[in-house]
C-alpha cells in the first residue's frame, strides 16, 4: 500500500497550477513514399507540408508550440550517428549558440534519443533558448533510418510533453514491423546523405508552460468500498473514520493488501487513511512510515518530530509530524509537512496510519482541521483481518501475492481465473494489485514509472472495435477530460492482440489531475462476449524511455 504515499507530489501541484490543454483537431494520415509506413497523428497536430524525392520523405506537422519534422532516409548509420549528423548541423548553424545536452545521446534496440538546448537569434533580433528532442530508429531489413525531431522553445518543454509523447508513440507503433526486420515490400535502398530541415523557426510564443505532476495509480475497478456519507468503516481490518462536509473522497480500494481511503478537503489539505501489513522487527509504526519516506527518491530532507506522548491518546498509538521535500519529475520542490498518527491493529501484524498532508506554510493555520479528522477515528480491538483477506506478502522474487480466492499470479505469471489467459513479466515489474470475481478478473502492475492494468469485462461489440469501445468509456467518463486517441493502422502485435494504439487523456479529479499517455492493447475473447485489454499509463515526460518495457509487457499476453 506504500504506493500511494507518493501521490502527495502531485496533489499539491494542481493547487496553483493548470495544464495546458491541446486545441482538438481532425486527426492527419501519412504514408511514407520510400518506405511504405503509415502514421496517424494524434488530434491537436496537423501536417504542414510534405516532400519526397531522391534524399527521402519529410513531412513537417506542428502544434500551437512545436514544429515537427518526421524524416526517412536511406543510409547504412546507427541510431546514434543518426542525431549526432543532425547535432554536428544544428551546431554549425551561424544563429545558435550555447549548445548543450539536456539528456545525451542514448541508444538501445535500433533506437536512439536525445534533447539539446542552445540559444538562436531569431530574424528579428530576439535571442530565445530553444529545445531540440529527437528520436532516430533504425529500418534494419530496408537500410533505413527514420528520425522524428521535436522544434519548440524552452519554456514550452514540459507543457508539450504530452502532445510530443503521443506523437512519438503513434511513429514508433507504425515503425514496429519495420524496426522488428520484418518485410515491408520495399528493397533495400543505397545510402545516401540527407540535410537536416533547413532553417530554425521559432514556436509561437505562448504561456509559460506549468509542470506536469507525477503520475499517481491509475483507476482501478469495481474495488469494494467502506464509504457511507461522510463515514468508512474498513472491508479489511474494521476501523473507522468519520469527517465534516469539509472533506470529500478522492479516491477508495480494498483489496488482498489491505485498505487505502483518500479525502481531500476544500482548503487544500489531503488525507490517506491505510490499512496494511507491518513487519514487527522494523521498529514503532511512527518509525516504519519514516523510513518509508527517507528511503524515497521522490523526497529529501525528511525530518520526523515523533511526539513524546501520543496526541491523541487512546485513539493513536504515536503521533506527530514528518517534514519533507517532495521533489517532481521536471525538479520542481515542494516543502510538504504530513502529519503522522498511527497505531497497530489488534490481533493481527498490520498497522493503520492517517497522513494528513498541507503545503509547509499552510500547516499552522489548517493544523485544527487536521486534528478534528484524526479525533475521528477509532479502533475495534481485536477486528482483524476477515476471512479471505490478509495482509500482503512478498515471494522470493519480489512479486507481491495476497491470499485472496481465486489469485492467478504465481511468481512471474499470470493466468486468468475465469478466462486462462496469460501474461509474464520481468523485474522491475512488480505486482500492485489483484482481484477476480465471475466474469471479471483484473491484474495491477507496476515498473514505477508505469502503472499497467490487465483486465477483462463484458463488453458490447455493437460499440465498435476494442479499442474504440475503451476510448469512449474515457470520452464520456466525466473524470477524464482532453481525450486524444491514436489507434494504430495494423496491431503492433497482430498474433497477440486485435487492436492497439495510445489514448492521451488528462484526470479531472481535482487529486490526481495529470496528463497521462495510455498505452492500449485489447482482444476479444472469442465466444465469450469478453474482452480483455492491457492499458499501460505513464507520464509523458516518461513514455519514451518506457515504450520498450510496455512493448515487452504487451508482446509478453497469450489468450491461453
Amino acid at each position: 500500500m506504500r504506493t500511494f504515499h507518493a501521490k502527495v507530489i502531485a496533489l499539491f501541484l494542481v493547487l496553483s497550477t493548470m495544464l495546458i490543454a491541446s486545441p482538438v483537431s481532425a486527426q492527419a494520415s501519412y504514408t511514407s513514399p520510400t518506405f511504405g509506413f503509415s502514421v496517424t497523428l494524434p488530434a491537436g497536430w496537423t501536417v504542414d507540408s510534405e516532400t519526397s524525392d531522391a534524399d527521402g520523405d519529410i513531412l513537417r506537422f506542428s502544434n500551437e508550440a512545436v514544429v515537427a519534422f518526421l524524416t526517412s532516409y536511406a543510409t547504412d548509420q546507427t541510431p546514434a550517428a543518426c542525431i549526432e549528423e543532425a547535432v554536428d548541423e544544428v551546431e554549425a548553424r551561424a544563429n545558435h549558440a550555447n549548445f548543450t545536452f539536456v539528456e545525451p545521446i542514448a541508444e538501445q534496440n535500433g533506437k536512439a534519443t536525445a534533447l539539446f538546448g542552445y540559444t538562436f537569434v531569431t530574424a528579428a533580433g530576439e535571442q530565445l533558448d530553444g529545445r531540440d528532442r529527437m528520436t532516430c530508429w533504425a529500418l534494419p531489413d530496408v537500410g533505413g533510418m527514420v528520425r522524428l525531431e521535436f522544434l519548440l522553445l524552452e519554456r514550452d518543454l514540459v507543457g508539450q510533453d504530452a502532445a510530443m509523447a503521443a506523437a512519438e508513440i503513434a511513429v514508433e507503433s507504425a515503425l514496429a514491423p519495420l524496426t522488428a526486420g520484418e518485410s515491408s515490400g520495399v528493397e533495400a535502398a543505397t545510402p545516401i546523405a540527407v540535410e537536416e530541415p533547413a532553417a530554425e523557426e521559432a514556436a509561437p510564443d505562448s504561456t509559460t508552460a506549468t509542470p506536469v505532476p507525477d503520475i499517481g495509480t491509475a483507476p482501478l475497478p469495481e474495488a469494494q468500498t467502506g464509504v457511507s456519507g461522510n463515514s468508512y468503516v474498513s472491508p479489511a481490518f474494521g476501523y473507522g473514520l468519520t469527517w465534516s462536509d469539509a472533506w470529500t473522497v478522492s479516491s477508495q480500494e480494498s483489496d488482498n493488501r489491505g485498505d487505502y481511503l483518500g479525502l481531500e478537503h476544500a482548503d487544500g489539505l489531503f488525507a490517506d487513511l491505510i490499512g496494511e501489513a507491518y513487519p514487527q522487527d522494523t521498529g514503532s509504526c511512527f518509525d516504519f512510515i519514516t523510513a518509508y519516506y527517507s528511503n524515497h527518491e521522490d523526497y529529501i530532507n525528511v525530518v520526523p518530530n515523533r511526539d513524546a506522548t501520543s496526541g491523541v491518546p487512546g485513539v493513536w498509538d504515536a503521533t506527530g509530524t514528518l517534514s519533507m521535500t517532495g521533489i517532481t519529475s521536471s525538479g520542481a520542490q515542494i516543502e510538504i509537512v504530513n502529519y503522522l498518527s498511527c497505531s497497530h491493529i489488534p490481533g493481527d501484524s498490520a498497522i493503520v496510519s492517517l497522513e494528513i498532508s498541507s503545503l509547509a506554510a499552510s500547516f499552522e493555520q489548517l493544523k485544527p482541521e487536521m486534528d478534528a479528522l484524526r479525533q475521528g477515528f477509532t479502533l475495534t480491538a481485536g477486528s482483524g483481518a476477515p476471512a479471505g483477506v490478509s495482509p500482503t506478502a512478498e515471494t522470493a522474487s519480489g512479486t507481491t501475492t495476497g491470499a485472496g480466492v481465486g489469485s492467478g499470479v504465481s511468481g512471474m505469471s499470470y493466468v486468468s481465473p475465469n478466462f486462462g489467459y496469460r501474461l509474464s513479466w520481468e523485474a522491475p515489474w512488480t505486482v500492485d494489485s489483484e482481484s477476480t470475481v465471475a466474469g471479471r478478473d483484473y491484474l495491477a502492475l507496476t515498473n514505477g514509472p508505469v502503472y499497467a492494468e490487465l483486465l477483462s469485462e463484458s463488453w458490447d461489440a455493437t460499440q465498435g472495435n476494442c479499442f474504440e469501445w475503451i476510448v469512449a468509456f474515457y470520452s464520456t467518463n466525466p473524470d477524464f477530460t482532453d481525450v486524444r486517441a491514436a489507434q494504430d493502422a495494423v496491431s503492433a502485435v497482430p498474433d497477440v492482440w486485435d487492436v492497439t494504439g495510445a489514448i492521451a487523456l488528462t484526470d479531472a479529479d481535482a487529486a490526481t489531475n495529470a496528463e497521462r499517455i495510455n498505452y492500449v492493447a485489447c482482444s476479444e475473447i472469442p465466444g465469450q462476449g469478453v474482452v480483455v485489454s492491457l492499458e499501460q499509463f505513464v507520464l509523458p515526460i516518461d513514455a519514451p524511455g518506457q515504450l520498450s518495457a510496455m512493448d515487452a509487457l504487451r508482446a509478453s499476453f497469450s489468450m491461453t
